[in-house]
């Protein structure tokens, strides 16, 4: 009998790389996703930052300037915040992008190799049944040497 072949290999072959690549860049975007989180946080903890020192400029005599600087600075985090976060909302939707596609290949991976799986267990079993049938054959034909040579 010929070797196992699966007629489909070539199909998972490229459906496992695809499924590799989509999970480099679903990690490449989780990275992309904490970056900004954490630029997001920078940018809020400054905020509240600048805004503790202008309330405790106000209570000083002669930091006028301290309450200048903060009042053109505060509307600047505010406005990069806003950015920050419009970005975040965009990476997270192209996050559930990735990770739907994720899946999707994840699937056709998993579904090929079932069928590789069945054509492998029914190869098996024609084998089987071919050594049989030549195991039936070499034993029937040494039983009827062993009754011609009895004659």
């Amino acid at each position: 009998m010929k070797p196992f072949k699966f007629k489909l290999q070539v199909k998972l072959d490229i459906s496992s790389r695809e499924e590799a690549i989509a999970r480099e860049k679903l990690q490449l975007k989780i990275r992309e996703k904490e970056s900004i989180e954490a630029e997001l946080n920078f940018l809020e903890s400054e905020l509240v930052r600048v805004e503790n020192i202008a309330r405790n400029a106000v209570n000083c005599a002669g930091s006028v300037y301290l309450i200048l600087m903060s009042r053109e600075y505060i509307p600047i985090l505010k406005e990069q915040i806003s950015q920050c976060r419009q970005k975040l909302a965009r990476v997270e939707e192209e996050l559930e992008k990735l990770k739907s596609n994720l899946i999707e290949k994840r699937r056709e991976v998993k579904t090929l190799e079932k069928i590789k799986e069945r054509e492998w267990l029914r190869y098996l079993h024609d084998l089987n049944l071919e050594e049989q049938k030549f195991i039936d054959e070499v034993a029937g034909n040494s039983y009827f040497r062993k009754q011609k040579n009895k004659e």
